[in-house]
């Protein structure tokens, strides 16, 4: 299957900084719902630094970013996302409702590279519909974190990021790529489909006279894609196992809270950020980007499995600046046109917009 939607999502390997002096910081002010997630996020030990912190963005269809609150020294730790507060496939295993059926679903697909993929969309979209809309019991342990996502349905407060996405808005001006989106498409609604069957099979949703939402399943699949890392070859390099009982959670969808709120440079937010742009010019990206590493828990020094993200070597991150997370080429570097055009329109599809722009 050629849609990135039953495949992994892409592996981010690097942060970049530049600075978000050029009114790249929007004016908005942090929602609610990200508040209720970082008390959520610290209370399962993650550690961000107070020398950043999340802001409004108006780069990238918009939503929160991560900027620089002080000048960053060379290699310093930004932040340590603990894995016992990410959220994987691992986390629908566990779910009372889900579980069983998520379990039976994963066994069945075991082949296939996009299973994880629709068992965590099917998670997500069961506590969002758990958890939503006034009066709702939002007791369920990873509720602060779903609720935090943009999930363009009417509650809450957190800002549509995605309402631009061509895969989501009707009429968007996708150029020489409508026919590989159009692909694209089908392959997240076919996705979405397969998390409808789960829900209905292992959830309250599926109990008579309500059904799984479609539209919410789809959302869904399009969170996967465009907020996951594929961490399964530095999990499995660092002895990380998210399913102990049978090994069905390899780590290829990996939801890693505030991490997921970094985003992609693009030439016009690079365009808006004046001498940080400059400044990033003049580097080699090796030298400009921050470094993470997956770091495997230590019983003798008391720490967790955590991802742990450093700043830049050389590029120094100042105050103000936007910390930038790389997503994949979108094409750089592939040998012919027809390579990169078939890149490209993967990147386009998966997160809603093109670097090159």
């Amino acid at each position: 299957d050629s849609s990135i939607f039953r495949m992994s999502a892409a592996f981010c390997c690097v942060l970049i900084a530049c600075s978000a002096s050029g009114s790249a910081s929007g004016s908005a002010s942090v929602p609610a719902e990200m508040g209720v997630a970082m008390r959520w996020y610290a209370s399962r030990g993650g550690v961000l630094s107070p020398a950043v912190e999340l802001a409004p963005s108006a780069n990238c269809g918009g939503g929160l970013g991560l900027f620089a609150t002080s000048p960053l020294r060379p290699t310093q730790i930004i932040g340590e996302f603990p894995l016992a507060a990410s959220v994987t496939a691992a986390c629908a295993l566990e779910d009372a409702e889900l579980g069983p059926a998520a379990r039976a679903y994963l066994r069945e697909n075991r082949d296939d590279l996009g299973a994880e993929s629709v068992v965590l969309a099917a998670f997500l979209a069961h506590v969002r519909k758990k958890s939503r809309g006034e009066g709702a019991a939002a007791t369920h342990p990873y509720a602060p974190y779903v609720n935090s996502l943009p999930w363009g349905d009417g509650f809450g407060e957190v800002a549509d990021s995605l309402v631009h996405h061509p895969l989501l808005a009707s009429g968007a001006s996708v150029g020489v790529h409508s026919e590989r989106l159009a692909e694209h498409l089908a392959g997240a609604r076919t996705s979405a489909q397969h998390v409808a069957e789960l829900l209905n099979m292992g959830c309250s949703e599926g109990s008579e006279g309500n059904t799984a939402d479609f539209e919410l399943c789809f959302r869904a699949v399009m969170l996967v894609a465009s907020r996951t890392f594929n961490l399964s070859v530095p999990l499995a390099q660092s002895g990380v196992v998210l399913d102990a009982e049978e090994g069905l959670v390899s780590g290829r969808y990996v939801a890693v809270p505030v991490w997921d709120c970094l985003n992609h440079p693009s030439v016009s937010a690079l365009g808006k950020s004046g001498d940080a742009g400059a400044r990033f010019k003049e580097q080699s990206v090796v030298n400009s980007i921050v470094r993470w590493i997956v770091r495997p828990a230590d019983a003798e020094k008391n720490t967790p499995a955590a991802v742990v993200v450093h700043a830049p070597v050389r590029l120094v991150a100042k105050t103000g600046d936007e910390l930038w997370q790389w997503y994949g080429n979108a094409g750089w570097g592939e040998d012919n046109k027809e390579d990169w055009d078939e890149a490209e329109g993967k990147f386009l599809a998966q997160y809603g917009f093109l670097p090159w722009e």
